[in-house]
């Protein structure tokens, strides 16, 4: 995957070099991400991205777009259980925030629509496993809450392959839809619920976890 995005970068600078034009832009948007492979009962979750790129037209029909995104990914996992006048509700958040850096290749197939595929690398800036369980009895009602830092327990570098189509509504103004396949897996370390380290933990990390992430974005370039 390293060697991938390498030639990505290096078809992005000969891209720079023989480019006409060069446009900046911003954009913003919604994720629906979720943990895939060797993991339990982990749930979509909703989330965000933003971020700026830059569209380097390489002829009419070709470009390389570069982007840089903060994106807040993860899983969710939640579930109820009634017993009589007892409830218990259990609601786990794995919230990872990342750096994220794609470069898609864009292929205009009419001047308002592009299809675009390209490599992508992320680096892990923040991961956080969030606890809430509530039982209800009767009027009675009693809460806990935890929160863990497991950023140690997780790699730094993921790697993942973007898939997705803009479509401009104007020069400037787009919407984009995505979806980023997860390739490395994000576990570090053995780590599961049964850890005397981590009561409260519902995801089983064992080898073989990946992101995967749909977005959808609005943009402006500029």
């Amino acid at each position: 995957m390293k060697k991938v995005f390498l030639a990505a970068v290096a078809l992005f600078a000969i891209g720079f070099a023989q480019a006409q034009t060069a446009r900046f832009g911003v954009k913003a948007g919604l994720n629906v991400s979720t943990l895939t492979g060797n993991i339990e009962n982990a749930e979509a979750k909703i989330g965000a991205h933003v971020g700026g790129l830059v569209e380097i037209k390489i002829t009419n029909k070709f470009a390389i777009q570069p982007e840089l995104l903060l994106s807040l990914q993860g899983a969710k996992n939640d579930y109820t259980e009634s017993f009589g006048n007892n409830r218990y509700t259990n609601e786990e958040k794995l919230n990872l925030t990342y750096i994220n850096i794609p470069v898609m290749a864009k292929f205009y197939v009419i001047p308002a629509l592009s299809l675009e595929a390209g490599p992508q690398i992320g680096f892990l800036v923040n991961a956080e496993n969030k606890y809430t369980y509530t039982e209800v009895d009767g009027n009675d009602v009693s809460t806990i809450s935890r929160k863990n830092d497991i950023k140690g327990n997780l790699r730094t570098l993921d790697a993942g392959f973007n898939l997705g189509a803009s479509y401009y509504f104007t020069n400037n103004l787009f919407v984009q839809a995505r979806y980023t396949i997860g390739l490395s897996s994000i576990d570090k370390n053995d780590y599961n619920r049964n850890d005397d380290n981590d009561d409260f933990n519902d995801y089983d990390y064992d080898k073989g976890i990946h992101n995967g992430v749909f977005q959808a974005s609005i943009g402006y370039r500029f």
